[in-house]
């Protein structure tokens, strides 16, 4: 009878054993799933904004020395494309238009 009960004592805490780690490992794959679809997500909003802007500059829509319409512009992607925190572009003066205050310019530090 003692064996009897110490065998299934044993028995059931091999199968919770491997139930948890079941358990563990789906979770673990379920959070690396969620992480993986917020960050494609974030990163095609990205790819889209750079896109944009380059066919912008390229087909001559945007100057890349007009820093209030470039302001402007990045600022209108920013409430096209919420959560992103902030898009930003620098000229080749090393100027950088202030995305989410449009009209404001911030002047790279010399040197930089």
């Amino acid at each position: 009878m003692v064996a009897t009960s110490l065998a299934i004592g044993f028995f059931s805490y091999r199968n919770s054993v491997t139930t948890v780690n079941d358990l563990a490992r789906q979770l673990c794959s379920e959070f690396i799933s969620n992480v993986e679809h917020h960050f494609d997500n974030y990163l095609d909003k990205v790819r889209s904004i750079n896109a944009s802007t380059s066919h912008n500059l390229r087909e001559g829509l945007l100057d890349p020395d007009n820093l209030k319409q470039l302001a402007r512009y990045f600022w209108d992607e920013g409430q096209i494309f919420p959560g992103l925190g902030s898009i930003g572009f620098g000229n080749t003066k090393g100027e950088l238009p202030e995305p989410m205050n449009p009209g404001t310019i911030l002047p790279s530090p010399a040197g930089n």
